[in-house]
Order: structure tokens, then sequence, then C-alpha cells
């Protein structure tokens, strides 16, 4: 089976749906603390906001012919992003600072894999130059603007 930067966008939305699904489980529980509600549910919407893009840039690459990566490589990207997967948790997450200051951590967290596998693509000059380099390019773009967003936020209101 070939590897393409479809397969890496897929990665991408697997961190995303995993993180989504622990912060749904919160809804049930937090029925008496409202700011802790709040900020989760900001954090759902945002979530969303990357699942969405992620299912956009899948369906606009989905259709062109890309080149296929080196197995090699994608084995690396895929198990960093698997271990980055497994060791996600919000086990520390029990006041609205926390779950958002461990919501950052994370971000800050898949922001360094997403610049990791892109550095793992280039083997040769000419790779920066690649689909799939471009496409994580586009990905880590849209996660910088995702951090800058949350350190503001956690700025103006939580810290």
């Amino acid at each position: 089976m070939a590897y393409t930067a479809v397969d890496i966008v897929n990665k991408a939305l697997m961190i995303s749906d995993k993180i989504n699904n622990l912060y749904s489980n919160f809804d049930g529980c937090t029925k008496k603390y409202d700011s802790f509600k709040l900020t989760v549910l900001i954090l759902l919407k945002q979530l969303q906001r990357d699942i969405n893009y992620y299912n956009k840039l899948k369906e606009e690459i989905r259709n062109d012919i890309y080149e296929e990566m080196d197995f090699g490589t994608y084995d690396e990207i895929s198990k960093q992003i698997n271990k980055f997967i497994y060791k996600i948790n919000t086990s520390n997450c029990y006041c609205y600072k926390s779950i958002f200051k461990n919501h950052l951590y994370l971000n800050h967290s898949m922001y360094a894999v997403f610049i990791d596998a892109q550095g793992r693509i280039v083997k040769k000059e000419n790779d920066s130059n690649s689909q799939s380099y471009k496409i994580l390019s586009r990905i880590i773009k849209n996660k910088l603007n995702n951090l800058n967003e949350l350190n503001y936020f956690y700025e103006k209101y939580i810290s």
C-alpha cells in the first residue's frame, strides 16, 4: 500500500478526534461547575474547527494525484504520531484553568509532532518541494494560528 499526504491528514484527524472524545466525556460530569463546562465547550468548538479543517484539506487533496511517500519515512512519522496519541490524557484536568493549560500543552505538542514529521520527510534537497512537505506546511501553519488564538485567550481570560 502506498502512503501519501492524505494519510498524514488522517493521522492529524485521529489526534483531534481523540482529544474531542476525551473532552466530550467531561460534558456529563460538569453540571456543578459552570466555568469548567464553558471552558470544555470552547475547547470542543475549537477542536471541531480543527476537524473541519482537516476534513476540508483531505477532500481538497483526495482527488489530486499525490506522489507516494517513502515507506520508511511514513513509518517513522506514523510511530511518532501514534506515540503522541497514546500519551494524550486529561487525568490532571480538575478545573477550567487546568483543562485549558492541558489543551495548550497538547496543541504545542501537536505542533512539535508535525514539525518533526515535516523534518523527517526531508532527506534530499528537493524534498522540501514534495507534496507531503507542502501539506504538512499547511497543517503546521493552521496549528500555529490556533496556538496564537489559544495563547491570546489564555492570557486575556484564564491566567
